[in-house]
């Protein structure tokens, strides 16, 4: 609901997608899903790039609903951690170049799960990505 999104810390993992081939570690490629999903996206025209914003996964903070915001560092839990490998894995048939998230680890966890299906993309870490 909207009142649990307003509870909630709003630290973003951020990753810009381009139109540069996908690299992911798995030799066998994405997922069925993951390609479903980048199979639903409407092609973009020459010359522009795709920004996906994605919310780090859960904390126990959140499960309480606790606001988090950037002066504590609270890390996923177990439920953030399956999280971030879901969405990791449903973003991995994307042409996915740089992976950027603030320090905090609940954001940095998520980006770093998105950036191991993606380990050629630049991988970014910046206070200044904490509250966007």
């Amino acid at each position: 609901s909207s009142n649990d999104r307003k509870s909630m810390s709003i630290s973003k993992v951020i990753t810009c997608c381009t139109s540069a081939p996908s690299t992911t570690l798995d030799p066998e490629g994405p997922t069925e899903r993951a390609q479903r999903f980048s199979a639903s996206l409407p092609d973009l025209s020459p010359n522009f790039r795709r920004l996906y914003i994605l919310r780090h996964g859960m904390t126990d903070w959140n499960k309480r609903g606790f606001v988090q915001g950037s002066s504590f560092d609270i890390p996923l839990n177990d439920e953030g951690r399956s999280q971030a490998r879901y969405a990791a894995e449903e973003l991995s048939a994307l042409p996915i170049t740089c992976v950027a998230s603030s320090h905090l680890s609940r954001a940095s966890k998520t980006a770093d799960e998105v950036h191991s299906f993606h380990p050629l993309a630049t991988r970014l870490t910046s206070k200044g990505f904490v509250e966007i």
